[in-house]
C-alpha cells in the first residue's frame, strides 16, 4: 500500500468537515468544537470563543487563540516499510510520528503543538479526544492502482467427430460449423502463451455462438486432452471428454462461460481443449469458421505496472507524423472560445417581465420575450432574465415564425436558477422555411443567428500545405491586406472542385465516387496570427491537404452572430403526436435550441423534453453545450403514443464545437448526427440511457471529418450516409446485438479511415465489441483499431489530455 498524508488527505479532511462549517460571523459566540471557515479555511473551536475573536488573531502560541487551524499543510509522509504501533496513552511523541489507533493512522503534527500528542487520552486521542486535531492528522491510506490488461485469443484447432457407421474414421475439419448433436461431438483448442503467470489471471471466459434447432437443448462442456489435430482427428482417434465444466441450456445466440481455473489450471501446458456434446437428435452446433463468431477465449490478466499508453497517442506526444497516415487531430479548442471557461456575462440585465411576459398567465410570451432580446442587442449585448415559473411559445399561432430568435451578439438567455425552474413550453409545431433552414427540417423553439451575410475578402492561397499544418501562404494583397484580415477574425479556408469529383474523391479514400458534394470544402476558424504579408497562422489545424488544383482561398466571415449563450432553463413541446422516421413531417415540428451561423456561443445546464430535434448547430464554430438533459415525457400522449426523435445532436457544417456531459433518455434515429462538411468537432461523457442503442452517422452533403467522439456509453456506428476520413471514436462503449456484433455492422467504408480506441462493451471482459468482424488491434486502409476490447486504455479523454499537454506546452489559444 502507499500512505500520503497529501494534499488529497488535507483536501479530504477539509471538504468532509467544511461541509458542516458556517462562515465565521464576528457577532456571535462558539462552543467548544464548533468549526467555522474563514478567509477560506477551516478553524475549530478549542474552547469557548466571544464574539470579534477571530480566528486570525496573530498569536505566539496556540493556547492564545480559543481557534485551531484544522485544514492541514499539504506535506507527504513516506510509504511506510513496516506496520506502525499502535497509540499509548502517555508514550512520548514528536512530530512526523505516525501511530494506528482503531484501524486508521495518525501523525503528530510538527512544531508548537506537537507536544500535546503525549497528553492525556481524553483531549489528544488520536481520533478520539475532545481536542485531538489540534495534535494529529489523520494519514489517507492508498491502495496502490490495480491495472489490468484485457486480450483475445482463437482457437488453434476446431472440428468435430461423428459417431455413425462408416462416419466414424472420417475427419472433419473444413466444416464452418460443428454440430453437438447426440452423435456429432465438437472440439476447440486454444494455444496458451506460457510466460503468463496463473496467479496472474483475474478471470477467463469461453465465448461461443450456438445455433440451435431447440431452445431447451442442453450442451455438456468438458476439458479434454490437446492430443489431437484439427486435420486428422476422427470419432475413433478423439481424445475422451474429461471433467465437465458447465451445462448451457439456450436458445440461438452467445454465450460466455467463465473457465478461469481450468485455464490458470493448463497454462503452463501451452493449449487448452474444450469437449462438447449434446443429448439431442435435433440440429445444434457452434459457428467455427465465421470470423466473427467463431470461439474466442476472453483473457483479463493483472498487471504489475502501469501499461503503456497507446501508440497514436505517443505519436501526437511526440511529433512523429511521418510512415503513418493515421494521426490524432488537434481538438484542443473546440468549443466556446477555443475551449476556454465561459467569460463573465455582460452586466445589463433585461428582465422578460418588463417587455410583458409573466409566467404561468396562460398567454403567448414569444413576441415579449424577443422584445426584451432587442433591447439587449440594441444596446450592445445584455442578459435577458427570466423569472421562475412557465413561459409559453408558439401558443395560438401555427403559420407564423412564433419563436424565439437572438439574432445579436453578446446576448445571453438565462433561468432564474441552476433548478431549471425556468420553462419554456413551445405548444404547436413551427412550419419549416426551406429558404433559411438547409438541412433542418424545422427551426427550434430557441435560435440564435438566422441571418446570413455574404464572406468579405477573398485571398488566393499561393502555396499548397499538408494536413494538420496551421500556416498558410497567400497573395500579398498590400497594402490592402491588413484592411481585409486581422488577428482574432472568423474565416473560411476553402476549396472548389472545379466540376469534377476528385476533391470528394481525395476525402473519402479509399472510397470512390462520381459525386461533387464536396463543392466547396470548408474550415470555419480564425485568425491567429499574421505573420508577415503572405503569412497567417490560423487556429485550428487543417484537416485535410490543401491542393492548389482545387483553388484554395481564404474568406473573411464577418456574417457571424458572436458571443451568444443559453444557460438554466428547461425546454417542453407539447407535442401529442408519434415520431415516426421518413413519413412526411409527421412530428418534425418541434425543436429545442438551434446555432445558426454562430461564432462563439454557448448551451448551459438546459432540459430539453419531448422534441424531436434537440440541439442543431448549423454553420457555426466554438459553439459548447454541456450538461445537457434530453428526455419525453409521454403523459403528453394518448394511446400507441411512440416517444422518440430525430436527432438528439445535430452538426451542419459545423466545425470545433464541442459537446459534453449529455444524458439522453429517449430514443433518437441519429442521436449524433453529422451533415455537410463538418469537421474536428467533439463529443465527450454522453450516456445513451435509452432503451436502443444510439447510432453515429453521417447524412452526406459533404463528409465530416476528423470528428472525434470519445469517453460516451452505448453508442453504435450506422450503416446510412457516407463520412469523410478520420473521425475518431475513443473510449467508448458500445453496447451491441446479444453478442457485441460489429460498430458498423458491414458498412464500415461509410466513414472510411476510421479511428478507434479502446472501443469495447461494457459487459467485457463477458462481451466482445467489433469492427468489420475485428475485435483486437489492427490497421488497414480502412480504419485503425488500438486497445481493443480492453480495460487498459490509461487516457479516458484525449480532448483533455491534449488540453493540459497543450496549456503546459503554451500552445493552446
Amino acid at each position: 500500500m502507499r500512505i500520503n498524508r497529501l494534499a488529497l488527505a488535507t483536501l479530504l479532511l477539509y471538504v468532509g468537515a467544511s461541509s458542516a462549517a458556517d462562515s465565521y460571523d464576528n457577532s456571535q459566540s462558539y462552543q467548544t468544537g464548533d468549526r467555522v471557515i474563514y478567509q477560506g479555511k477551516l478553524y475549530q473551536a478549542q474552547w469557548w470563543a466571544g464574539p470579534n475573536q477571530a480566528p486570525d488573531e496573530d498569536v505566539q502560541n496556540s493556547w492564545d487563540s480559543p481557534w485551531v487551524l484544522v485544514e492541514e499543510e499539504s506535506s507527504q509522509v513516506s510509504p511506510p516499510s513496516q506496520e506502525y504501533q499502535s497509540y499509548i496513552e502517555g508514550q512520548y511523541y514528536i512530530g512526523g510520528d505516525i501511530v494506528s489507533n482503531d484501524g486508521q493512522l495518525y501523525q503528530c503534527k510538527e512544531g508548537a503543538t506537537e507536544g500535546w500528542c503525549s497528553g492525556g487520552a481524553v483531549a489528544y486521542e488520536p481520533g478520539k479526544g475532545s481536542h485531538w486535531q489540534q495534535a494529529w492528522v489523520e494519514v489517507v491510506v492508498e491502495s496502490e492502482p490495480e491495472y489490468t490488461r484485457d486480450f483475445v485469443i482463437e482457437p488453434s484447432h476446431d472440428s468435430y467427430v461423428y459417431n455413425r457407421y462408416g462416419y466414424r474414421d472420417n475427419n472433419y475439419n473444413d466444416a464452418n460449423v460443428a454440430p453437438v448433436v447426440g452423435n456429432r461431438h465438437a472440439l476447440v483448442q486454444f494455444e496458451l502463451d506460457t510466460s503468463l503467470a496463473a496467479d496472474s489471471i483475474e478471470s477467463v471466459h469461453l465465448m461461443l455462438f450456438f445455433s440451435m434447432n431447440n431452445s431447451n437443448s442442453k450442451v455438456y462442456i468438458h476439458q479434454t486432452s490437446s492430443d489431437w489435430d484439427e486435420a486428422t482427428v476422427t470419432w475413433n482417434t478423439r481424445p475422451e471428454p474429461g471433467e465437465q465444466i458447465n451445462i448451457e441450456i439456450a436458445p440461438d445466440g452467445y454465450k460466455y462461460i467463465d473457465v478461469t481455473e481450468y485455464i490458470q489450471s493448463s497454462i503452463k501446458q501451452g493449449s487448452s481443449s474444450f469437449y462438447l456434446r449434446g443429448e439431442n437428435s435435433r440440429w445444434e452446433s457452434i459457428l467455427v469458421n465465421n470470423d466473427n463468431r467463431k470461439p474466442k477465449l476472453i483473457f483479463r490478466t493483472k498487471l504489475d505496472e502501469e501499461p503503456e499508453q497507446p501508440a497514436i497517442w505517443q505519436d501526437y506526444v511526440n511529433g512523429n507524423t511521418s510512415g503513418n497516415e493515421y494521426q490524432l487531430y488537434d481538438w484542443s479548442n473546440a468549443g466556446y472560445k477555443g475551449g476556454l471557461a465561459l467569460s463573465e456575462s455582460p452586466q445589463l440585465e433585461f428582465h422578460v417581465a418588463d417587455f410583458g411576459a409573466l409566467p404561468n398567465d396562460g398567454q403567448d410570451d414569444t413576441d415579449a420575450i424577443n422584445a426584451a432580446i432587442k433591447a439587449a442587442g440594441e444596446a450592445g449585448g445584455g442578459i435577458v432574465r427570466f423569472d421562475k415559473g412557465q413561459y409559453d411559445i408558439n401558443i395560438n399561432e401555427q403559420d407564423e415564425f412564433k419563436l424565439i430568435n437572438v439574432a445579436y451578439s453578446n446576448v445571453f438567455l438565462k433561468g432564474a436558477d441552476s433548478e431549471l425552474s425556468t420553462v419554456l413550453k413551445q405548444w404547436k409545431p413551427i412550419k419549416q422555411d426551406s429558404s433559411l433552414h438547409r438541412y433542418v427540417r424545422t427551426p427550434h423553439t430557441i435560435n440564435f443567428g438566422l441571418g446570413t451575410e455574404a464572406p468579405l475578402g477573398n485571398i488566393l492561397i499561393t502555396e499548397a500545405a499538408d494536413a494538420l499544418t496551421q500556416i498558410l501562404t497567400l497573395k500579398s494583397l498590400k497594402p490592402s491586406f491588413g484592411d481585409l484580415l486581422s488577428e482574432g477574425d472568423p474565416i473560411e479556408v476553402v476549396m472548389y472542385s472545379n466540376g469534377t469529383s476528385d476533391l470528394t474523391n481525395s476525402l473519402i479514400a479509399p472510397r470512390t465516387t462520381t459525386s461533387k458534394a464536396y463543392d466547396p470544402y470548408i474550415l470555419r476558424t480564425r485568425v491567429k496570427r499574421i505573420i508577415d504579408e503572405q503569412h497567417i497562422e490560423i487556429a485550428n489545424p487543417l484537416s485535410a491537404p490543401l491542393d492548389l488544383k482545387f483553388t484554395p482561398r481564404v474568406l473573411n466571415s464577418p456574417r457571424l452572430t458572436q458571443n451568444v449563450g443559453v444557460e438554466d432553463i428547461k425546454i417542453i413541446t407539447a407535442s401529442n403526436e408519434s415520431y415516426c422516421h421518413h413519413c412526411g413531417e409527421l412530428g418534425y415540428g418541434w425543436g429545442g435550441i438551434a446555432m445558426y451561423n454562430v461564432m462563439d456561443g454557448y448551451i448551459r445546464n438546459v432540459h430539453i423534453d419531448n422534441a424531436v430535434q434537440d440541439i442543431t448547430i448549423i454553420s457555426s464554430s466554438n459553439v459548447s453545450a454541456f450538461d445537457v438533459v434530453m428526455t419525453d415525457d409521454k403523459s403528453n400522449g394518448g394511446d400507441g403514443y411512440v416517444p422518440g426523435g430525430h436527432s438528439g445532436i445535430g452538426f451542419i457544417d459545423s466545425d470545433f464545437n464541442l459537446v459534453k456531459n449529455v444524458k439522453v433518455h429517449v430514443p433518437k434515429t441519429h442521436l449524433i448526427q453529422y451533415n455537410g462538411v463538418s469537421i474536428g468537432n467533439v463529443v465527450t461523457e454522453v450516456e445513451n440511457l435509452a432503451a436502443t442503442r444510439g447510432t453515429v452517422d453521417h447524412h452526406g452533403l459533404g463528409f465530416g471529418h476528423r470528428n472525434l467522439i470519445e469517453n460516451s456509453f452505448n453508442l453504435q456506428g450506422d450503416n446510412a450516409g457516407s463520412g469523410g476520413q478520420f473521425n475518431v471514436f475513443w473510449n467508448v462503449q458500445t453496447e451491441m446485438f446479444s453478442g457485441g456484433l460489429n460498430f458498423f455492422k458491414m458498412n464500415h467504408d461509410r466513414m472510411p479511415k476510421s479511428i478507434f480506441v479502446g472501443l469495447r462493451s461494457p459487459l467485457l471482459p463477458k462481451q466482445l465489441a467489433t469492427v468489420d468482424s475485428h475485435f483486437s488491434d489492427n490497421q488497414n486502409e480502412w480504419y485503425y483499431l488500438e486497445v481493443m476490447n480492453s480495460s487498459e486504455l490509461m487516457i479516458p479523454s484525449v480532448y483533455e489530455a491534449q488540453s493540459e499537454l497543450n496549456y503546459v506546452r503554451g500552445v493552446r489559444n
